[in-house]
């Protein structure tokens, strides 16, 4: 990535080392950096402690993406309905004839039925790949855009804290966005658990306006993750909000904000 390494009088440079880290914990820099890093870390806190937000966001960003499960594999529907059509022919070829009637076999026609049968599992099957290679390319956009928040070296993190009306809360969090780009990751802590139900919900406020950013579950220790998608560049909001809301989401907010961040 060749940065500078140093200052013009050769003394450690902290805003250098504080431009790689992004970078860093994607594991994105040469040697010479990975050198330069560890052996200025103890002597720059500033830069220690954003390696820890990035690690921690990156490891959250991966423990949240969700897993494509791959449907039930076809080759063994397929051999259960070709074995079912096997007996089922085999028993109508040793019946006996109770008449001499010409036609169509019953065989034939159940031949037939399986075949319409399987037509139908694979065109199933079919469209469920299809959807399910676009959720992963989605998914795919997504991670890539994120790996490029994350090692630009100019994603800024805002704090999120309780509105002035609750000083109990001890509900935290960050928002890392880049005010060029449309995505951004919330990260909190010390949330209040979920009622059965419910989910946090993310609002971006543009003047009176608020827009939905996205739904997050927290675990017991009250800690979440979000990555989501601004309807454009984040530079044009000014607030980042979060308020308790049914599972399914609600258009608008319907409860007292848990936390808030001011942007740019």
């Amino acid at each position: 990535m060749n940065q500078p390494l140093n200052g013009a009088s050769g003394v450690l440079d902290c805003e250098s080392l504080r431009a790689l880290i992004p970078a860093y914990s994607m594991n994105m820099t040469d040697p010479e950096e990975v050198r330069f890093i560890e052996s200025s870390l103890a002597a720059c806190p500033e830069a220690a402690a954003e390696l820890a937000e990035y690690t921690r966001l990156a490891e959250a960003f991966l423990d949240s993406s969700p897993q494509v499960q791959a449907p039930p594999h076809l080759a063994y529907r397929l051999i259960e309905r070709a074995n079912a059509t096997k007996a089922v022919v085999l028993m109508t070829q040793a019946a006996p004839k109770t008449h001499k009637r010409r036609g169509v076999s019953r065989s034939v026609f159940v031949a037939w039925g399986i075949a319409a049968a399987l037509l139908v599992l694979m065109a199933g099957w079919i469209m469920n790949q299809a959807q399910l290679r676009g959720e992963l390319a989605a998914q795919v956009t997504l991670q890539n855009d994120v790996i490029a928040l994350l090692s630009s070296g100019e994603a800024v993190s805002f704090a999120f804290a309780p509105v002035e009306a609750d000083t109990t809360s001890i509900a935290t969090g960050v928002v890392l966005c880049h005010p060029d780009l449309d995505i951004g990751i919330v990260r909190v802590e010390n949330f209040p658990p979920l009622p059965e139900g419910s989910a946090y919900q993310v609002w971006l406020r543009k003047g009176e306006e608020r827009y939905n950013g996205g739904l997050f579950q927290t675990n017991p220790e009250g800690q979440g993750t979000l990555v989501f998608r601004a309807p454009g560049p984040m530079s044009e909001f000014q607030y980042v909000g979060i308020t308790l809301e049914p599972a399914s989401g609600s258009p608008a907010p319907t409860t007292a904000t848990v936390v808030r961040a001011k942007l740019y």
